[in-house]
């Protein structure tokens, strides 16, 4: 079987989106709340980083509530807005509990390679939790922290054996459908973004960690404001928990505020979403449904990505992520409905065919209009938002219909008079492009 196959075959997943807890106790479906999935991450092995955290004596405990019952009070644990706005890198350092020393080593000489707004949308976090049984990512408001998997941190071959071989729970949902929904970064016609598996003796450099890792951040710290907005903490009781101060704060989330003005409208997409992101159960008529088809509700429609189907949250991360790369890093992403190939062995890239594609597609006005109120309210300072969207932008672009996904990165032929990202490593079917987003 060819390599890539065997790679595809292991990693290739539709991409999914949020799913929600069932079960006592926990977040639930009758909650909204984003969560982990059936199994909360196993904290046990974990500390705290810094020796000199003011809150050691309930970081770790407040970090592992699993009951929403349990959630701890933001006179208790607060966030770190509640101490400054704008928190220093100091503080936000003690509230990381991490499994390994290095992942809050690596961590922390991160935060000074990327921007200074990732600390600022760290202030409506509690905690920074890196373990080696991580997997997805994600932002929990039961604790009001964010959940990254150390596979976005590592470095050296020593410190990739330390993390938990393990599959996304997510991993078979929506396998039943003929497509695949294919995503990207792209700069100047090449991948941003390379392909590093853990288990290969592969040595990396922090510049080949940083787009993925700010990535991920933007997407989960969206979360994280879009929950716990200042105006909801401002006014909140200190005294009760943050799970019970943002579950009865649904109607004051960013993202309700959008949807009550600007949702999005395709009931089939959305319905299809439910199955490729939360596991409902498929249809026949979902069965049967094509690539181009779809490609061209999604075009009529208001989202940046199919993963913004499966509920309102990340509807608004996908789309403040997409903004923030695009703005700090000038990344395109590129999104595409790609049939899956009839047959099951000698599968190559050369089978992966766009039916419909799209660069930049944050750039199209009814997508634009909605990003832009996005990051407003993510982002409301120092930033001149309006001027960036009519000048800095740029227009989207459809990728050629027909034409292998692997080669349809190639939309203009002038990069070559522009300065080239560093060489990367990614293969020609590359799992990442088909991978399960993080929650």
């Amino acid at each position: 079987m060819n390599v890539y196959l065997k790679f595809l075959r292991l990693f290739l997943v539709l991409m999914v989106g949020v799913f929600f807890l069932v079960g006592s106790g926990s977040s639930a479906d009758k909650h909204g709340e984003t969560t982990p999935g059936p199994d909360n991450p196993d904290l046990n092995d974990s500390f705290i980083y810094s020796e000199n955290s003011a809150y050691s004596d309930v970081l770790k405990v407040c970090a592992g509530v699993v009951e929403t019952e349990n959630s701890c009070s933001l006179s208790k644990l607060p966030l770190l807005m509640q101490e400054n706005e704008t928190p220093s890198k100091e503080m936000i350092m003690q509230r990381v509990v991490v499994s390994h020393k290095w992942m809050g080593d690596r961590f922390s000489e991160m935060l000074d390679i990327l921007d200074d707004d990732i600390k600022e949308l760290l202030g409506a976090t509690t905690a920074i939790i890196i373990d080696d049984d991580i997997k997805p990512s994600f932002y929990w408001s039961v604790t009001g922290a964010i959940y990254i998997d150390p596979r976005y941190l590592w470095l050296t071959p020593k410190e990739a054996k330390t993390i938990t071989v393990k599959e996304d729970f997510r991993q078979n949902y929506g396998n039943e459908l003929k497509f695949y929904f294919a995503t990207r970064y792209i700069k100047n016609n090449e991948y941003a973004i390379g392909y590093f598996p853990l288990d290969k003796n592969i040595t990396r450099v922090k510049e080949d960690i940083k787009y993925n890792l700010a990535r991920l951040l933007y997407h989960e710290l969206a979360h994280a404001n879009d929950f716990s907005t200042k105006s909801i903490i401002l006014k909140a009781d200190k005294n009760k928990s943050i799970y019970n101060i943002l579950n009865n704060s649904k109607n004051e989330r960013i993202s309700s505020q959008l949807y009550k003005n600007s949702p999005l409208s395709s009931e089939v997409l959305t319905n299809l979403g439910q199955v490729m992101y939360r596991g409902q159960e498929i249809t026949n008529t979902q069965k049967d449904m094509e690539a181009k088809e779809l490609g061209l509700l999604f075009e009529e429609d208001k989202s940046v990505d199919m993963y913004g189907y499966s509920t309102q949250y990340e509807d608004l991360a996908m789309m403040f992520e997409s903004v923030m790369m695009k703005y700090h890093y000038n990344l395109d992403r590129d999104i595409a409905f790609i049939p899956k190939p009839v047959k099951d062995t000698n599968v190559t890239y050369e089978d992966y065919i766009v039916s419909w594609g799209k660069r930049n597609r944050i750039a199209d006005t009814q997508v634009s209009d909605r990003a832009l109120f996005v990051v407003k309210k993510l982002l409301p300072s120092k930033i001149d938002w309006d001027n960036f969207f009519a000048t800095k932008l740029e227009k989207s672009k459809m990728l050629k219909e027909g034409e292998i996904w692997w080669e349809s990165r190639k939309l203009d032929e002038d990069s070559s008079k522009v300065e080239k990202i560093q060489k990367i490593v990614v293969p020609k079917i590359n799992p990442m492009d088909f991978e399960i987003s993080e929650l």
